[in-house]
């Protein structure tokens, strides 16, 4: 559909690579995926370079910073239902999670930066991904007009305050549901244990030794 653009295919090394590292950490991906996972790859670094999509960033650090960061973490989140990301950029966690769990997990990715929304549009237009949409409505309304609906939010790049974390789970979140928030290896954990009876703490360590958390919080 977009062959006329000047889409670079990313280095023969690029799927064989992710794939290696992904089954060295027990995530197996089909070909499909890997495929899919690629062409993202490479309409992330075609938009790149007209709009400045996310900053200077290589293939390497796509799969060692971005991909991996948000498939590794999927062992510990709901793999159906009706998902939301929040601040998702140029997708991050939730192309990568839509491909992993296609056809299950009904996912709505939000941005309010347009160039975002509208690359991601393009993007899933191409791959055919139609268990996932998109929004550039600020999440709170989206929170305000789906109440209640979500079995999974995830929020990767943005910074929450506690309140903002609060209305997340009371009015965003399905009961059982959870809150999956990405955090530096220094993050202070302190408020979430003592405002929210339900905390999971899950450390892991990626590529290069870089140390990751995710905060995982469940409605009960």
């Amino acid at each position: 559909m977009f062959s006329h653009l000047d889409i670079c295919p990313a280095p023969s090394w690029f799927s064989p690579r992710l794939a290696s590292i992904c089954e060295s950490f027990d995530i197996e991906l089909s070909e499909k995926q890997l495929f899919l996972i690629q062409k993202h790859a490479e309409w992330v670094m075609y938009w790149n370079r007209r709009t400045n999509l996310m900053g200077k960033v290589s293939w390497e650090d796509l799969i060692d910073v971005h991909y991996l960061d948000s498939l590794f973490p999927a062992r510990w989140l709901p793999s159906s239902g009706k998902a939301f990301d929040i601040g998702t950029g140029a997708g991050f966690p939730g192309i990568p999670l839509g491909i992993l769990n296609e056809g299950k997990l009904n996912l709505l990715l939000s941005d309010v930066k347009k160039k975002k929304t509208s690359f991601l549009k393009i993007f899933l237009s191409d791959a055919g991904l139609q268990s996932v949409m998109v929004t550039d409505q600020p999440w709170q309304n989206v929170v305000d007009l789906e109440h209640s609906s979500f079995d999974l939010i995830t929020v990767r790049a943005l910074k929450l305050d506690i309140h903002e974390v609060e209305k997340i789970i009371s009015k965003g979140l399905s009961p059982g549901g959870s809150l999956a928030m990405w955090q530096g290896p220094k993050a202070s954990m302190g408020n979430y244990f003592a405002r929210f009876s339900s905390c999971e703490v899950h450390p892991y360590t990626l590529v290069g030794n870089r140390r990751r958390i995710l905060l995982l919080i469940k409605k009960l």
